[in-house]
């Protein structure tokens, strides 16, 4: 399942402040649907040229999304944090 939410938190390591911020990922992909069928000739002609199996090709990129769902992030700086969890 392509990941729907993206969970990015921010806290001061000097202050006791922390942010949570949830951004629907599902609105971008409605966003890029319409792109992604633009472009989708272009991946069938790389797909001809490299000799890849058109189902292959697609199959492993919707793999690559599905397999970026859990995925966490973190980023600290000396006064900083950030958190990025996609759920």
């Amino acid at each position: 399942m392509i990941p729907l939410f993206v969970v990015e938190q921010f806290s001061d390591i000097g202050w006791l402040s922390r942010r949570r911020i949830w951004f629907p990922i599902f609105l971008i992909w409605l966003i890029l649907l319409p792109i992604a069928i633009l472009l989708f000739p272009i991946f069938l002609i790389g797909c001809v040229f490299t000799r890849v199996n058109l189902i292959r090709g697609t199959a492993a990129c919707l793999e690559v999304l599905s397999a970026l769902r859990g995925l966490e992030v973190e980023v600290q700086k000396s006064d900083q944090q950030i958190f990025i969890s996609i759920k």
